[in-house]
C-alpha cells in the first residue's frame, strides 16, 4: 500500500515455516489528515501455501469485524475478507477504517537454469559444442584443446534452457537463447527471473586452455657465457615466470637466460592462467654449465735482486677480472718449475741473484677452480741489479763445508746449504755482525762492511770439546732463556743466557755465587754447569683501622710468601658505631685474604649511626653527615655533590648529589651507588617509614640505563623499593610498610645508577621519617601586627572568606626543620 494512502501499522503474518509480513508503515497523522475510512488490498499468496491464518496488527486500536480480532482468528479467503478497525488517535474519537482483502493465485516462482552450451555454430572457433555443468551456481566453460577454442571472447552467444516462466538477465538487459551477444572476456554474474519475481543467480567464468611455447637452442653452456633470449612465449599471449632448481647456476630474468656458475639446473616456464585463459602446463628444460678454460703464465717482468721473487701472473680468457681473487696461486698448486741460467732449480718466493729465469711447465699437471679449468703455459723473467747486494757467509770446519749451520743477523738467522752457504741482500755502506752456531762447534762471529758489490766471506767453525750446561733446580721456580746447553772450543766465546724467574719467585744467583743475568762465560779449560738459584717472593699485608672502631686483634703489618694466604683480621665497630667495609672492597668484616700475589693495604671503615627522622640537602657542598658513595663500574665513577649542571640535566635546588655517566666516555659502564647513613630504628618499632626526595634522570636507553632506590634492614641484603623514571624531574615517595621494620634494630637506603653511557642522575632534599597522620594549619601574621589583613580567595578571584586567620590542610608532615613548625 503506497504510503500517502494513509493506513497505519498494517502487517500480515503467514502461519507457514517462513512467515510472510506485508507492512505499511504509515503515521496515523496521515489518517487524519487524508480521512481515509476505506481501502481495498489485493493479496497474492504462493499457490504452496493454500491455507493462511492472520492477524492484522494495529497498534493504539482496537480492531473488530463482528468479534474481536486476535492472533486465533482464522480468515475464509474464498470471497473477500472486510476488516473494519476503529480508535481513537491523537485527539480524534472514533476514527474508522475499513479494509476489504481479496485472494489472487501467485505466479510461478520456479527460477532454475536447466541447461546451458555453447554452440559451435554461434562461436567462431569451436570444434564442438561445449555444455556447461549448471549443477552449481558457479558455472565454469572450460574448452579442452580437442574442443577448439572461441576466437572472440568478448562476442559470445550462449544456448540455455530455463524453468517455465522464467527469463535470463545480464544485469537489466534481458538475454535471448542462441542470439545475445555477451562479454564473457571477465566472469559475468547470470540472473535467471521467475514469473512472480523470484530471482537466481549464476557466476559465468569462462576458462580457455593456453600452452607455453619454448625453443631453447643450446642447452648447455660455459661459465662466463653471455645472457641469451629465452626464447619462450605463452599462446595467449601472457607473461611468463620461470623457476629453476639452481639459479645459481642459471635462472631468467628480463626475458634473458643468465649463466652462472657450473652445475647443472632444471628450469620451469609458468603461466598461471589470469582473466579468461586457464593455467598453462609447465614446460621444463635443463641447462648444464661447464668450467671455463683459461691459460696462465707468469708475467716477464723484472724483479729487483735482493727483494723476495713474488711471481706475477697474467690470465687469458678469464670472464671476470675480479675471478682472479678467488684463483690459487699457480706456483702453489705445483704447476711451474723456474731455474737458473745454469739451469739450478730455485724456490720462490725468495731474494734471488742477478740474471735471467725460465718458468717451465711441470707436464701433466694442470689445477681446476670452482668455474675454471687451467692450463699453466711456460715463461721467463729476469732479476737485476738495484740498491741491495749479495752477501754470502759461507761455513766450514777444518775438513768440509758444514750443511745446516745457523747465521744469524740480528734476530734473522739462515741455515746454510747443502754447499754451506746462506745469502744475504744488504744495502751498501753499512757494517753488519753475523754470527755462526754449529752443534758440535764452536759458535764464530764475522764482520763485515758492504760495498756496491757482491761480498763473499767464509767462517771456518773449531770443534766444541767442552760442554758448557746452565740449568735451574726446578722448572716451577724459573727457566733459562737462550742455548742452555754450548759445545765450546778452547779458549773461546760462549753465548748469553737469560734467568727468568716463575711467577711468585726472585733470581737470587747462580750455584758458583755470581749474581749475573744476563750471563756469558769463555775461555773455559773444562766442562762446567752452572745452576740458577731461587727463592720465593713475599708481599706485605698491611690492615688498619679508621674512627668508629678497632680490628679485633689490633693492628696488622705482616709479610707472607707469594701465593700463601694471609691472617684472618675482624674489624668491630665502636658503640654508636657500624661496620661500613674496607677501604679496598672487601664488604665483609671479617677477612682473610687468599694466595695473596700482591700488596695489600686496607683501612676498615666505620659509620656512625643516626637517628629518624633525618633529612639531607646536600648544602654542605660535599657527602657529609654519613653518607658515603661506591663506584663498582668499569670506570671509577662514585657520586659527588654540585650546582652546576651535569651533561644534560639540569641543577636541582640549590647543591645536589649526582653521578655523571656522560663524563665517563663511550665505553664507561658506570654502576654507582650513593648510601645513607645507618639509621637506628629504636626499640619496639612501628608504623610505616617513608623516604621522600626530589630528582632528575636525563639517560638515553631504557633498557641499560637504570636508576633506582634500595632498602636494607640490620645490614641485610638490598631490596630494591622504587625505581626512577627515565628523563623525568620531579618529588618521589617511597614507603615502607610498618611489618618489614618490627623487631629490626637498623634501616639504610642506597641509590644505585648503572648505565652504559648515558647522561647523568641526581637527587636533593632527602627526607627519612616515620610516616605520620597528624593534620596541619597554616597561619598568617602581619609584621608588625595589625599591618595587614587577610582574605581567602575562590579560584576565580572573587572573595570566599575575609579577614583569615588560619586555614587547616590535609598535608602531613614529613619533618620538622629550618625553624619551620
Amino acid at each position: 500500500m503506497p504510503e500517502p494512502d494513509g493506513f497505519y501499522a498494517v502487517s500480515l503474518k503467514s502461519e507457514a515455516e517462513h512467515n510472510e509480513r506485508i507492512s505499511v508503515p504509515t503515521v496515523a497523522y496521515a489518517l487524519c489528515r487524508d480521512e481515509v475510512d476505506e481501502w481495498t488490498m489485493e493479496m497474492v499468496f504462493r499457490t504452496e501455501r493454500p491455507q493462511f491464518g492472520t492477524l492484522l496488527e494495529a497498534y493504539g486500536f482496537k480492531v473488530y469485524s463482528g468479534l474481536e480480532v486476535n492472533e486465533a482468528t482464522v480468515y475464509d479467503f474464498s470471497h473477500d475478507v472486510e476488516i473494519v478497525a476503529k480508535a481513537d488517535l491523537f485527539g480524534h474519537k472514533g476514527v474508522t477504517q475499513r479494509c476489504v482483502l481479496r485472494f489472487k493465485e501467485d505466479l510461478s516462482h520456479e527460477c532454475e537454469l536447466l541447461a546451458l552450451s555453447l554452440a559451435k555454430e554461434h562461436n567462431p572457433g569451436l570444434l564442438v559444442d561445449l555444455v556447461a555443468d549448471v549443477a552449481s551456481q558457479t558455472i565454469v566453460v572450460a574448452p579442452q584443446a580437442t574442443d577448439g577454442a572461441i576466437n572472440t571472447p568478448a562476442r559470445v552467444v550462449l544456448t540455455f534452457k530455463l524453468s517455465d516462466g522464467a527469463v535470463l538477465k545480464l544485469a537489466n538487459d534481458l538475454l535471448e537463447s542462441g542470439i545475445t551477444h555477451i562479454d564473457l572476456t571477465q566472469p559475468r554474474m547470470l540472473t535467471v527471473v521467475a514469473a512472480n519475481g523470484a530471482t537466481r543467480h549464476y557466476e559465468l567464468r569462462l576458462q580457455q586452455s593456453q600452452t607455453i611455447g619454448w625453443t631453447l637452442g643450446i642447452a648447455s653452456y660455459e661459465y662466463g657465457s653471455v645472457p641469451v633470449p629465452v626464447e619462450a612465449s605463452a599462446s595467449s599471449g601472457l607473461p611468463l615466470t620461470f623457476t629453476s632448481t639452481h639459479p645459481e647456476v642459471a635462472t631468467v630474468a628480463g626475458g634473458r637466460l643468465h649463466i652462472g656458475c657450473p652445475g647443472t639446473t632444471t628450469l620451469a616456464a609458468l603461466q598461471p592462467g589470469e582473466g579468461i585463459w586457464a593455467e598453462a602446463k609447465p614446460i621444463t628444460r635443463q641447462v648444464t654449465v661447464t668450467k671455463r678454460p683459461f691459460a696462465v703464465r707468469m708475467r716477464d717482468v723484472l724483479y729487483k735482486a735482493g727483494y723476495p721473487v713474488v711471481p706475477q701472473y697474467e690470465y687469458s680468457n678469464l670472464a671476470k677480472d675480479a675471478d682472479t681473487a678467488s684463483i690459487p696461486n699457480p706456483y702453489g698448486q705445483g704447476c711451474f718449475t723456474v731455474k737458473d741460467a745454469e739451469g739450478r732449480g730455485v724456490t720462490m718466493p725468495s731474494e734471488l741473484p742477478v740474471g735471467v729465469y725460465t718458468v717451465d711447465t711441470v707436464e701433466g699437471k694442470h689445477f681446476a677452480t670452482s668455474c675454471y679449468t687451467v692450463s699453466p703455459q711456460p715463461a721467463r723473467f729476469e732479476v737485476v741489479q738495484a740498491d741491495r747486494w749479495q752477501v754470502k757467509i759461507s761455513v766450514r770446519n777444518a775438513d768440509e763445508a758444514l750443511s745446516g749451520a745457523t747465521v744469524l743477523l740480528g734476530m734473522e738467522k739462515r741455515l746454510t746449504d747443502s754447499e754451506g752457504n746462506a745469502v744475504w741482500y744488504l744495502p751498501a755502506g753499512e757494517k753488519y755482525l753475523f754470527g755462526v752456531r754449529m752443534p758440535g762447534h764452536a759458535p764464530a762471529t764475522v764482520e763485515v762492511f758492504t760495498e756496491q758489490r757482491n761480498i763473499a766471506q767464509t767462517v771456518t767453525l773449531q770443534e766444541g770439546t767442552i760442554e758448557l750446561k746452565y740449568t735451574v733446580a726446578s722448572s716451577a721456580e724459573g727457566r733459562i732463556l737462550g742455548p742452555a746447553f754450548q759445545r765450546l772450543a778452547p779458549n773461546s766465546e760462549g753465548e748469553e743466557v737469560y734467568v727468568v724467574p716463575a711467577s711468585g719467585y726472585k733470581f737470587a744467583q747462580w750455584s758458583d755465587g755470581k749474581l749475573d743475568n744476563p750471563r756469558r762465560d769463555g775461555h773455559l779449560a773444562q766442562s762446567v754447569e752452572f745452576m740458577a738459584q731461587f727463592s720465593r717472593e713475599q708481599v706485605l699485608l698491611r690492615y688498619t683501622a679508621a674512627r668508629g672502631g678497632t680490628l679485633k686483634n689490633g693492628a696488622v703489618e705482616q709479610k707472607v710468601d707469594y701465593g700463601a694466604d694471609g691472617p684472618t683480621v675482624e674489624a668491630v665497630p665502636d658503640s654508636g658505631y657500624y661496620f661500613q667495609g674496607w677501604s679496598d672492597g672487601v664488604a665483609t668484616p671479617v677477612r682473610t685474604d687468599r694466595m695473596v700475589k700482591r700488596n695489600v693495604q686496607a683501612e676498615a671503615i666505620f659509620g656512625k649511626y643516626y637517628t629518624i627522622p633525618a633529612t639531607e640537602d646536600f648544602e654542605l657542598g660535599v657527602l657529609g653527615n654519613g653518607w658515603y658513595s661506591e663506584s663498582k663500574g668499569r670506570s671509577n665513577n662514585p657520586w659527588g655533590v654540585t650546582a652546576q649542571k651535569q651533561s644534560e640535566l639540569d641543577p636541582l635546588d640549590g647543591h645536589y648529589a649526582y653521578c655523571n655517566s656522560d663524563a665517563m666516555g663511550r665505553n664507561g659502564r658506570t654502576e654507582s651507588y650513593l648510601y645513607t647513613p645507618c639509621y637506628r630504628l629504636g626499640n619496639a618499632w612501628s608504623g610505616d617509614l617513608i623516604v621522600s626526595f626530589d630528582y632528575g634522570s636525563q639517560n638515553v636507553n631504557a633498557r641499560t640505563d637504570q636508576f633506582w632506590v634500595e632498602l636494607s634492614v640490620d645490614t641485610g641484603a638490598w631490596v630494591k623499593i622504587g625505581e626512577v623514571e627515565h628523563n623525568t624531574r620531579g618529588t618521589l615517595l617511597l614507603t615502607v610498610a610498618g611489618s618489614e621494620l618490627e623487631g629490626k634494630h637498623t634501616v639504610q637506603f642506597r641509590w644505585g645508577y648503572k648505565a652504559m653511557w648515558a647522561y647523568a642522575v641526581g637527587i636533593d632534599n632527602v627526607v627519612v621519617a616515620k610516616k605520620s597522620n597528624e593534620k596541619l594549619s597554616l597561619q598568617y601574621v602581619a609584621d608588625p601586627e595589625g599591618s595587614c589583613t587577610f582574605d581567602r580567595l575562590r579560584d576565580d578571584g572573587t572573595l570566599d572568606v575575609p579577614n583569615i586567620t588560619a586555614i587547616p590542610i590535609e598535608w602531613k608532615c614529613l619533618v620538622t626543620m629550618r625553624g619551620m613548625v
